[in-house]
């Protein structure tokens, strides 16, 4: 679990207008992670950065929220109950595939053969457990930054 040194208290801070592309736009994330400790954190922390957060605990709530609206960004643990992130990802790819490319997937186990699925994955986001906040901020910027606007090719 991240630490207050962690959380960027004691790290240089971003300002919280570099993480949107377009000039009056907010970030929304999807964050998907079962652990309710590490997800109050997280939602916190980037509340007070003005990233508005959806928090689901699983990836059978993220598919309903998928359903009802888009996200800038997808932070998804790949280890949880009633749909996994691997899973969730291959749901996603096949109803929203535009979504695939905003996925960040977080993890608290190291490289294994579980994840060797990401190697399918055309450049995935990986960050591992534990992470500091401000690396988990900058991770959602470049995911936001890379979204493309409705006017034309990516920005970024």
């Amino acid at each position: 679990m991240p630490t207050e040194e962690a959380m960027g208290r004691n790290s240089p801070t971003v300002n919280a207008a570099d993480l949107c592309h377009r000039q009056g736009s907010s970030v929304r994330v999807l964050l998907l992670d079962d652990d309710p400790k590490f997800t109050e954190l997280i939602e916190a922390y980037l509340a007070a950065e003005s990233i508005e957060v959806i928090v689901v605990p699983n990836g059978a709530e993220g598919l309903r929220q998928i359903m009802r609206s888009d996200f800038d960004v997808i932070v998804c643990d790949l280890k949880m109950p009633h749909l996994a992130g691997d899973r969730f990802y291959l749901a996603v790819a096949r109803v929203k595939p535009h979504l695939c490319e905003r996925f960040l997937f977080i993890t608290g186990f190291g490289r294994n053969k579980a994840l060797d699925w990401l190697s399918e994955i055309a450049n995935p986001r990986v960050m591992y457990k534990p992470f500091h906040m401000l690396d988990l901020l900058l991770a959602i910027n470049d995911i936001a930054r890379a979204r493309p606007r409705p006017d034309g090719p990516s920005a970024g």
